[in-house]
């Protein structure tokens, strides 16, 4: 398989991943906010809000990845340290907010400048962590692998 095919996969099972991490936090911040909101059924407004949140993890998650593998494509698991990795985590996080703020004309809807710090200090705070999780959970499947000298891919004509 080719380097690109292989950072293309890598970044969409970093994007579906996160994905599926974030959309919890916006189901339970749906739930928060949507309770006190007249006409909008409770259930609308907080699945709406999980899968916009798993939309923006999905964006965020898969920007990450490409932009790691391109920005530090040199290193290797051991050389990457966990911090830098987490504040580009927090960038890749808060980047689809900021984004869609601009693209909205300044808000669109005016929700107020609270609640898009409020939105961006989640964002941000998902992405370092995913990120953060994403470096360590990599490194820990590399030290297994070395442990138990599995192959990455089977080599051609040898069944499993």
């Amino acid at each position: 398989m080719g380097v690109w095919l292989r950072r293309l996969r890598a970044a969409l099972g970093n994007a579906v991943t996160w994905a599926v991490g974030w959309a919890p936090v916006g189901l339970g911040l749906g739930m928060y906010w949507g309770s006190g909101i007249p006409g909008v059924p409770f259930w609308r407004y907080a699945f709406g809000m999980a899968l916009s949140t798993a939309f923006a993890g999905f964006i965020a998650g898969g920007s990450f990845a490409l932009v790691l593998g391109v920005v530090e494509r040199r290193r290797t698991l051991a050389d990457l340290k966990v911090s830098r990795i987490a504040l580009w985590g927090a960038a890749g996080g808060m980047a689809y907010p900021v984004v869609s703020f601009l693209v909205s004309g300044f808000g669109g809807i005016n929700l107020g400048i609270g609640f898009f710090l409020a939105i961006l200090g989640i964002t941000g705070v998902l992405g370092a962590g995913c990120s953060a999780g994403s470096l360590l959970l990599a490194r820990r499947a590399e030290r297994l692998e070395l442990q138990t000298g599995a192959p990455d891919e089977l080599e051609a004509g040898s069944s499993p």
